[in-house]
């Protein structure tokens, strides 16, 4: 990390709640329900004593330089500052990266103290809700020099939409399954077996063995769609017997299509 950087004491976990907080904002939220998705989203750091400090300071410094610090949030973090828990966890740092990290942080510490500044005016984000309908079914046809060299090429992904989900931006992308085709032929909708759903990994062992089955579709705009895609129709989504479905949209793997055929080939020889 570079030592000349103003907040040297916020570590990179700092500067991805400051990326996420802004994003939110962008997206429409208010302060309020911005700050609480940041604690949502880094809820599994908030175990960790001094991940839960970072979290709160980085989540402080960016809401009081947009002019959105609600008081409670303010509080919190001068009394962070104040009770210099967070120290002794730069004891291996040295003392010259330790003197510098204490001077950023009481310069927030008074910086916190003074008035919020007028709240500032945002660019706020154009969203994309992707048109497919739950259970829709569309095929796309393999066809990079990956999938050729692999000994797939001319087959078919095939992709059903069994639910959705927020993605960057707030854009309403599709989370999806999968099946590849056993050869070059355009598969017929009511052929398709949800028993041989693509398999994208183990996501939990004990105490049993269920495995990861939905992904993200980063369907972001109407322009990054395939032109070539083929929609078969619509069906029935059925979830797979041992399949393991997160709490969290945040869980789910994504898939871009740019690499999708490379993703999904490399899935489909470890897992099935």
């Amino acid at each position: 990390m570079n030592l000349n950087d103003k907040d040297i004491f916020i570590d990179d976990l700092g500067y991805d709640v400051k990326e996420f907080y802004l994003c939110k904002l962008r997206e429409g939220l208010s302060a309020e329900e911005a700050e609480k998705e940041v604690l949502i989203f880094f809820k599994h750091h908030l175990d960790d004593n001094y991940k839960q400090l970072i979290v709160v300071l980085a989540l402080a410094e960016s809401a009081w330089k947009l002019g959105r610090v609600s008081d409670k949030l303010q509080k919190l973090a001068v009394r962070i500052i104040e009770e210099g828990d967070i120290i002794a966890n730069w004891r291996s740092c040295g003392r010259t990266v330790i003197i510098k990290k204490q001077t950023a942080l009481w310069k927030l510490r008074k910086k916190l103290m003074m008035p919020c500044p007028e709240s500032k005016r945002l660019y706020m984000y154009k969203m994309y809700k992707c048109e497919w309908n739950i259970g829709d079914v569309y095929a796309y046809r393999l066809r990079t020099e990956f999938s050729r060299v692999r000994g797939y090429s001319g087959r078919y992904i095939i992709i059903q939409k069994a639910d959705q989900c927020s993605w960057f931006k707030g854009h309403i992308v599709p989370i999806v399954y999968f099946w590849l085709s056993d050869d070059e032929t355009l598969p017929d909708i009511n052929d398709i077996d949800h028993s041989d759903i693509l398999n994208l990994g183990i996501a939990q062992k004990y105490p049993k063995k269920l495995y990861r089955y939905r992904g993200k579709l980063l369907n972001a705009s109407k322009r990054v769609i395939p032109r070539n895609i083929i929609y078969l129709g619509n069906m029935e989504v059925k979830k797979h017997p041992d399949e393991y479905i997160p709490s969290d949209s945040t869980e789910y793997p994504f898939f871009s299509w740019s690499s999708i055929e490379e993703r999904i080939i490399r899935l489909y020889d470890e897992y099935n």
